[in-house]
């Protein structure tokens, strides 16, 4: 549990950084978006962390058995899921959490990124 902690909270500082992105709540659970798009949740309570994806990654990433495909996830706006533990690769997370902001951010964000 208290690695779990230890990956939702430098998953935070990680999204904190990217620019324009905003934390919030939705459901009761942390997120992160870019204007007004969603490109993060993060569940303490599951220890598990949900991030925007694309339909042609979807199928290779749910082949791990640590993923999962939260109920939301649609073929409009794909999502992933990821249970958190002691073997989960941070570096990973934070790729993925880092294509998901750049799925929903808009040009000015992009731009600040790469600057």
């Amino acid at each position: 549990m208290q690695q779990t902690r230890e990956i939702i909270s430098a998953i935070h500082t990680f999204a904190e950084k990217l620019p324009n992105a905003e934390k919030g709540t939705s459901l009761g659970k942390d997120i992160f978006q870019t204007g007004k798009k969603t490109f993060i949740f993060m569940d303490d309570e599951k220890e598990a962390v949900i991030v925007r994806t694309d339909l042609s990654g979807l199928d290779r990433l749910l082949e791990d058995q640590d993923t999962f495909k939260p109920p939301f996830c649609s073929k409009k706006t794909p999502w992933i899921g990821f249970n958190l533990h002691q073997n989960t690769d941070l570096d990973q997370l934070k790729d993925l959490t880092l294509k998901s902001y750049k799925t929903v951010a808009g040009k000015k964000s992009l731009e600040a990124l790469n600057g």
